[in-house]
C-alpha cells in the first residue's frame, strides 16, 4: 500500500518536523513487488473454486485446491510487511531525530489508509439499496467505520464486496497501539513483547477451538494474526544482512511458498493453519529484502495494490452477474475482465482520490518513504 515520491507539491512547511529529518528517506521497490504478489494469491483465493471436488470432477490436479486456500494468507503477508515497515520507518526516525512525532505518524496513516477505506466502505453500503444481494446492515456499517470491521466479520457473515475490507482494521488497530510503544520502549523489551504477541495468537486460536467456534471467529478476530504483525516487527528489530547469497533467498521462498502450501492443504482456519501462514509470510518477506527487483511494471502495480485490494471483489462480482458462464473458457474471462477493470479502477483511484492526499500527507513525512 504505497504511493509515488511527492515532490514540491506543498510549500507550507510543518515545523514540528526537523529540517534535517526530511532529507532521510527509506524505500525498497522490492517490496512494492511483493506487495503485488500478496495482492494477486488473494485474488486467486478470491476467484479460485476450492473445493476438492471440483477439481476431481474436471480431472485436474487437486493440488490446486491448496493453491485455491492457500491464496488468503496474502493477508498475513501483509500484516507481515506493514509491521516490518512501519517499525523500520519508526526506529529511524527515532534513532534519527532522538523521539517520535506520534501525531505526525497517525495524520500519515490517516491520510493513506482513510480516503479510501471511507469511501468504499459507504459506497458498499449505499450499493445494497439498489443491489439486494448485498447484504451490509447499518450495524455493520457501524462497525466498519469505527475500524472494527474485523470484529463484525468473526461475529456474522457479510454478504458484501467490502468483506475484504476487515483486514483494515487489524492494520489499522496494530498502528493505534505500535507507535506509543515504539516511542517509549526500548528494542530489548520490544522483542519481549513481540514474543508476547506470538504467545497470545497461540492462546487465543487454541481458546477459539476448544470453545468450538467457528473458524471466522478464528480468522477476523485481531489477535489470530498477531503473530504475523510480531515476526514483522521482530525482522526490523532483527536487522538483514545486506549481502544474502541467491540461494538462500530462493530457499526462503520455496521455504514460504511451502508453509502456505501445506497450509492450504488442511482447508480450514486452525492454529496450526494460521501459524503455517505467518511463518510462510515472514520466510517470503525476508526472502525478498533486498533482492534488485525494481521493475517499473510490478512496482506500478505494488504501489496501488492498496487499492486493488479494495476493488477486486466488487468487480469479480459484477462479472459474475454479467457474463452468461463462468465456466471453462468463461472462467477465464471472468478471471481476465475481472483483473484488468480491478487494475483501471486501482489507477484511477490512486490518481484523482488518494493522490490529492498523499501530497498533504508529505508535510508530515520525518522519514521519507512511500506510504505503507
Amino acid at each position: 500500500m504505497t504511493n509515488l515520491p511527492v515532490s514540491a507539491a506543498t510549500n507550507v512547511v510543518d515545523r514540528s518536523v526537523p529540517a534535517q529529518a526530511k532529507k532521510s528517506s527509506f524505500y525498497r521497490p522490492e517490496l512494492d513487488c511483493l506487495r503485488f504478489f500478496a495482492f494477486m494469491t488473494v485474488f486467486v483465493h478470491h476467484s479460485m473454486p476450492r473445493t476438492i471436488d471440483f477439481y476431481t470432477s474436471h480431472h485436474l490436479p487437486t493440488a490446486l485446491s491448496n493453491v485455491a486456500y492457500a491464496g488468503a494468507y496474502g493477508v498475513d503477508l501483509f500484516f507481515c510487511l506493514s509491521a516490518y515497515l512501519i517499525t523500520e520507518l519508526l526506529l529511524r526516525e527515532k534513532d534519527q531525530v532522538g523521539h517520535l512525532n506520534v501525531k505526525a505518524f497517525y495524520i500519515r496513516r490517516m491520510l493513506r489508509i482513510w480516503p479510501l477505506y471511507f469511501t468504499f466502505v459507504l459506497f458498499a453500503f449505499a450499493l445494497t439499496f439498489v443491489d439486494h444481494t448485498q447484504h451490509f446492515s447499518g450495524k455493520q456499517l457501524t462497525m466498519f467505520l469505527l475500524l472494527a470491521g474485523n470484529w463484525a466479520s468473526a461475529f456474522t457473515v457479510i454478504s458484501s464486496v467490502v468483506a475484504p475490507l476487515w483486514s483494515v482494521s487489524i492494520e489499522e488497530q496494530f498502528y493505534l497501539f505500535w507507535p506509543l510503544v515504539v516511542r517509549k520502549a526500548t528494542r530489548k523489551h520490544m522483542l519481549a513483547i513481540c514474543l508476547g504477541m506470538v504467545g497470545i495468537a497461540f492462546a487465543w486460536r487454541t481458546f477459539v477451538q476448544m470453545r468450538g467456534y467457528s473458524h471466522d471467529f478464528v480468522w477476523n478476530a485481531t489477535f489470530g494474526h498477531l503473530d504475523s504483525i510480531a515476526y514483522g516487527i521482530l525482522l526490523a528489530l532483527i536487522g538483514v544482512r545486506k549481502q544474502t547469497p541467491v540461494w538462500a533467498r530462493i530457499g526462503l521462498f520455496l521455504a514460504g511458498l511451502l508453509a502456505w502450501f501445506i497450509a492450504g492443504g488442511i482447508h480450514n482456519r486452525d492454529d496450526i493453519v494460521l501459524a503455517l501462514a505467518a511463518l510462510g509470510s515472514i520466510a517470503m518477506l525476508r526472502a525478498a529484502i533486498g533482492i534488485k527487483l525494481d521493475n517499473r511494471f510490478l512496482v506500478r502495480l505494488g504501489v496501488v495494490s492498496y487499492g486493488l485490494y479494495v476493488y477486486h471483489e466488487l468487480f469479480l462480482n459484477i462479472f459474475n452477474r454479467i457474463l452468461p458462464t463462468t465456466h471453462g473458457l468463461g472462467f477465464v474471462v471472468w478471471w481476465i475482465l475481472s483483473l484488468g477493470c480491478t487494475t483501471i479502477t486501482a489507477l484511477a483511484s490512486y490518481r484523482w482520490l488518494e493522490t490529492p492526499f498523499l501530497k498533504l500527507k508529505e508535510r508530515f513525512a520525518i522519514v521519507k518513504s512511500r506510504p505503507v
